[in-house]
């Protein structure tokens, strides 16, 4: 179906505005992204240890180290960690933190930053990916068989508990136990498959 193609609704896609800003440093560093091209909303980052450490990112997050990288880590960003970072108006610089034995290489692009809105159906119920910590009626899921569809938020949730005890017996229940939930086109009728929902303890 079409709905095989393209961005799933609801999911954010991002435009390069600019050629990539490469930092080295160590501790912590602000990084200079140059002059902000117009309709640029956010940058695209990619972090990478050069030590053991840790990184903090602007957002918040970061990033822990053991070891080294490899030569082959090292010549492939993509095994770095990759976030994007909203701009407010006028940023044109990253602030990353980290002790100062702590090597680290980021790698930033500007970019424009577009959030679609979620489909709706013939039924009313909206449809797609996660957007600004909402969730919509049908979400965004991949079938046993690898196939794209949309599952009910309610359903993947399952049953409300009624009590504290209520919760503790589902969860009891439930454990290392996945249950099926089935999967539909955005019509929210037409089931294509399924999906498994929990199973073993992670770790």
């Amino acid at each position: 179906t079409d709905e095989d193609l393209g961005p799933l609704p609801g999911s954010t896609v991002t435009v390069d505005l600019g050629a990539p800003v490469e930092v080295t440093a160590a501790g912590t560093s602000t990084v200079d992204l140059g002059t902000r091209p117009d309709g640029a909303n956010a940058v695209n980052v990619s972090v990478m240890c050069l030590t053991p450490g840790r990184i903090r990112f602007p957002d918040g997050g970061s990033l822990v180290c053991d070891d080294p990288p490899t030569a082959g880590e090292l010549a492939d960003p993509r095994s770095g960690a990759h976030l994007r970072v909203d701009l407010a108006q006028g940023w044109t610089t990253l602030t990353f933190t980290a002790r100062p034995e702590v090597g680290w290489k980021v790698v930033a692009t500007y970019v424009r930053a577009t959030t679609s809105e979620w489909g709706v159906n013939a039924k009313g119920e909206t449809y797609g990916v996660q957007r600004s910590g909402r969730t919509p009626d049908l979400v965004a899921v991949l079938t046993t068989d690898g196939t794209r569809g949309y599952a009910y938020a309610s359903e993947l949730d399952g049953p409300v508990p009624t009590s504290p005890a209520d919760a503790l017996a589902q969860q009891e229940a439930q454990s290392g136990r996945s249950r099926s939930v089935p999967v539909y086109e955005s019509d929210g009728e037409s089931v294509i498959g399924e999906f498994l929902v929990g199973g073993s303890p992670a770790g």
